[in-house]
């Protein structure tokens, strides 16, 4: 799954770039300058954000998040450990205090 939405937007990414090319050509046939600089950030743009992508999903690709087909593939609920207070309370919290609005009535549960 997540190697599908990051195809998706690489193809994204080579339509706008395809567009800025088709712009570029536009401008210099007519000689617009708003037009030629309008192209060149279409260009520019859609270069950069291909870069992060495939530099991101260089990145999650070695981290084997592309394993999985699931978005996210974290641990589920029954492969956790079973103690589910890092949802309630912050790291090092004295779990049996109250506080405030993350308190639980039974931090253990």
């Amino acid at each position: 799954m997540t190697m599908f939405l990051a195809e998706l937007v690489f193809l994204v990414e080579l339509a706008l770039f395809t567009s800025g090319l088709i712009l570029f050509y536009k401008a210099r046939k007519e000689a617009s300058g708003l037009l030629k600089f309008a192209s060149i950030i279409l260009i520019l743009g859609s270069v950069g954000t291909a870069a992060c992508t495939g530099y991101y999903s260089f990145k999650y690709y070695k981290q084997g998040v592309f394993d999985s087909d699931r978005p996210c593939p974290h641990k589920r609920f029954e492969q956790m450990d079973g103690d589910i207070t890092h949802h309630y309370y912050y790291e090092g919290a004295d779990i049996e205090k109250k506080l405030g609005d993350v308190y639980h009535e039974n931090p253990r549960d």
